[in-house]
């Protein structure tokens, strides 16, 4: 059996810039290749995360794959719908940032926090008292935490700041989010 042995340069994406960062890697007989572990800390890919491939002529290009990315336009929608309804806050994030927030709250694209993402990975829910900070901005509040699941995995979070407040609402609103 013949073995061709290739050598990958990995390219990634760092601020809208795509930049070798000179490493190479061999691919074994499975066709599979390493991240370094430097690389999956800065772009936060975590264990168990999906990894999205791109061609591009010669080039691979490997891109940190956030499947609730591509309903941020539904999540906005939604969000503007229910706080101006409901009278409360709402946060819709995916396994990193804020993707969606109420107009009053102004805190999209922010990263998220370990404790938010620790919901996430264990998909557990969180009702109370909490101080949760989005980058260096500090909300406080009585909040209703839920994890966002599809197809098993879970990819995100929604969270609404405000007293007597339905899961029922939570529940809506991740179905519409992911139809």
């Amino acid at each position: 059996m013949y073995k061709t042995t290739y050598l990958v340069n990995i390219i990634y994406e760092w601020s809208g810039l795509l930049k070798s960062v000179g490493i190479t890697r061999k691919i074994d007989e499975l066709g599979r290749i390493v991240i370094p572990k430097e690389i999956r800390n800065n772009l936060c890919i975590r264990e168990g995360e999906s990894i999205e491939i791109i061609t591009d002529n010669d080039n691979i290009i490997l891109k940190k794959y956030l499947q609730l990315s591509r309903y941020s336009d539904i999540s906005k929608r939604l969000v503007k719908i229910v706080s101006e309804v409901y009278g409360i806050d709402v946060i819709i994030t995916d396994r990193d940032k804020v993707i969606a927030c109420s107009d009053n709250i102004d805190i999209v694209d922010n990263n998220i926090g370990n404790d938010l993402i620790s919901l996430i990975d264990n998909r557990e829910l969180f009702e109370g008292l909490k101080d949760i900070y989005f980058n260096n901005n500090l909300l406080s509040g009585y909040y209703y935490i839920k994890p966002i699941i599809v197809d098993s995995d879970s990819i995100g979070l929604i969270i609404i700041r405000g007293n007597n407040i339905d899961f029922k609402l939570i529940d809506l609103m991740i179905r519409l989010i992911v139809m």
